[in-house]
C-alpha cells in the first residue's frame, strides 16, 4: 500500500541534515531516503491519476555526459553516457535504453543505441551508466560509422597524401570528369572508384583535386590506407606521358559519424523502468544535448 500522507523528503543534502537521520550510518540514511521519496512520489503519482492534486516530480535529470573514451570506429569501442538524477535511486527493471542522434556523416546506420549497464551505474548516487560497444566496422556494416569521403578535396584537404609520378606535363589545365579508381588497402572492401576535378600547373603539380561524384556513393565506405589512382591518360589536354597520381587516405580525410544524446530515456513500451516510476523522473528539456565525434581510428 502507499502511504498517501507522505512528506516530500526534500534534497539529499538537506535530509542527510534532518535532526531524526543524524548519528546514523550513511547507508541507513541513503535507505531510509529512497524510501520516503519513492512513498512521496507514489503519493503524487496517485494524486495526480486521481485529479486531485499537480505535485512535481522530485527527481529531475542534473546532467547527461560522454564519458572520455574514443568512439575508434576501424578498431572497434567502447562508450557510456551517464545520466545523473538529482537524489538517489532505488532500482532498474529490464533494460533502458537511449536512442542516440547520429549525423551519419561517416556513414553509419541508425538507430544508435545505448544500453543500461548495472555493473557501471551508481543507483545511490543518482547515475545511471548507458553504454554501447562496437567492434570493428571497416565496411560501413554497423550504426557508427567514419568512413565518407563525399566532397572531399584530395590535394587540399587534410588527411591525404600524394605520390605524383606525373611525366611530360607541359600545359596547365582544370579537367572535369577525371576518373580515380579506388585499391583497397586494409580490411575494408567497399570502397568505390570516385570523379574528380583537377587542376595542374604546366611544371605537373596538381593544385586540386575536388572529388565531384562517388560511384554508388550511398554504398561507398572507406579507411584508411584506402588509395585512389588517376591515370596520366586522365590529365587531358596537359600532354602527361606517363605516370600517374595516387592519393592515400588517412583517418583524418574521413567523414566520421557525431552521436547525440536523446531527450528521454525509452523504457521500451513498460518493459524497464528505474525507480518502479519511470513516469516520475524529469528529464530536463533545458540541458544542452551532449555530443561525441568518433574518429576513423
Amino acid at each position: 500500500m502507499y502511504n498517501y500522507l507522505s512528506e516530500d523528503p526534500g534534497s539529499w543534502p538537506n535530509f542527510v541534515l534532518r535532526s531524526d537521520n543524524v548519528g546514523l550510518q550513511l547507508n541507513e540514511v541513503k535507505q531510509k531516503f529512497i524510501k520516503e521519496q519513492v512513498e512521496y512520489e507514489n503519493m503524487m503519482a496517485f494524486q495526480n491519476d486521481a485529479g486531485t492534486g499537480g505535485g512535481i516530480p522530485a527527481n529531475p535529470v542534473l546532467s547527461v555526459a560522454f564519458d572520455a573514451a574514443a568512439i575508434s570506429v576501424v578498431s572497434g569501442f567502447t562508450s557510456d553516457i551517464t545520466v545523473t538524477f538529482t537524489n538517489p535511486l532505488l532500482s532498474v527493471t529490464g533494460t533502458p535504453t537511449l536512442q542516440c542522434g547520429n549525423s551519419l556523416a561517416g556513414g553509419g546506420l541508425t538507430p544508435t543505441v545505448y544500453s543500461y549497464n548495472a555493473g557501471a551505474s551508481d543507483l545511490s548516487a543518482g547515475e545511471v551508466v548507458f553504454r554501447k560497444t562496437q567492434g570493428v566496422n571497416v565496411d560501413g556494416a554497423l550504426s557508427v560509422g567514419a568512413g565518407k569521403i563525399t566532397g572531399k578535396n584530395l590535394k587540399t584537404d587534410a588527411g591525404f597524401t600524394e605520390a605524383n609520378t606525373l611525366a611530360g606535363v607541359d600545359t596547365a589545365q582544370t579537367i572535369t570528369g577525371v576518373s580515380a579508381t579506388y585499391t583497397a588497402g586494409g580490411g575494408g572492401t567497399q570502397g568505390k572508384d570516385v570523379v574528380c576535378t583537377v587542376a595542374i600547373t604546366a611544371a605537373g603539380v596538381v593544385t586540386s583535386a575536388l572529388i565531384t561524384s562517388i560511384a554508388d556513393e550511398a554504398g561507398s565506405y572507406y579507411i584508411p590506407t584506402d588509395t585512389l589512382t588517376i591515370a596520366f591518360g586522365e590529365l587531358t589536354g596537359t600532354n602527361a606521358s606517363g605516370g600517374s597520381l595516387v592519393y592515400t587516405i588517412g583517418a583524418a580525410g574521413l567523414l566520421v559519424d557525431t552521436i547525440a544524446t536523446p531527450l528521454d530515456i525509452n523504457y521500451n513500451s513498460g518493459a524497464s523502468s528505474i525507480n518502479g516510476l519511470d513516469n516520475r523522473l524529469v528529464w530536463n528539456s533545458s540541458l544542452p544535448l551532449a555530443t561525441k565525434v568518433a574518429s576513423a581510428t
